[in-house]
């Protein structure tokens, strides 16, 4: 009966411990790289490679980007386009500049000919599995010729 009574007492203790909540799943930021910036021609575009370092896929459904060369903001730009981006891997975006943006990069590449050190500091929204909206932040750095 004492055994019966132990046996018991265990197998709840075991039943009730894995009926605990599941801890939060956290999404790490994922990287970003500068791969290409132009000016000229009829599609001035920044070029940027999202690397995803979680084990879930990522969907970014908003993203806005603040484009800097050397220590001059050069603008903004908000996407609208969504990016999916495969857990574990990495996935080329193309954002088109403004007008305006391409002109001041064209300005500053005209006055600091060479490699030019672009940065991008990128703000995600993106929907979870759980359809959850986050807000994510992540930034990135490259030299660049144009």
């Amino acid at each position: 009966m004492r055994s019966l009574l132990s046996l018991l007492c265990v197998s709840l203790s075991l039943v009730l411990a894995g009926c605990g909540t599941p801890p939060e799943r956290r999404l790490d930021s994922p990287g970003v790289q500068i791969t290409r910036l132009t000016a000229t021609g009829d599609s001035p575009a920044l070029e940027l490679r999202f690397i995803n370092p979680n084990t879930v896929p990522l969907v970014i459904e908003k993203s806005t980007h603040t484009l800097s060369l050397g220590n001059t903001r050069i603008g903004r730009i908000t996407d609208r386009q969504p990016i999916g981006v495969p857990p574990l891997r990495s996935v080329l975006h193309k954002v088109t500049l403004t007008p305006e943006m391409a002109a001041e990069v064209r300005d500053y590449a005209a006055k600091n000919p060479g490699e030019i050190q672009a940065s991008v500091e990128c703000v995600l929204e993106l929907t979870t599995s759980d359809n959850d909206t986050i807000t994510l932040k992540a930034t990135g750095s490259s030299a660049v010729k144009l």
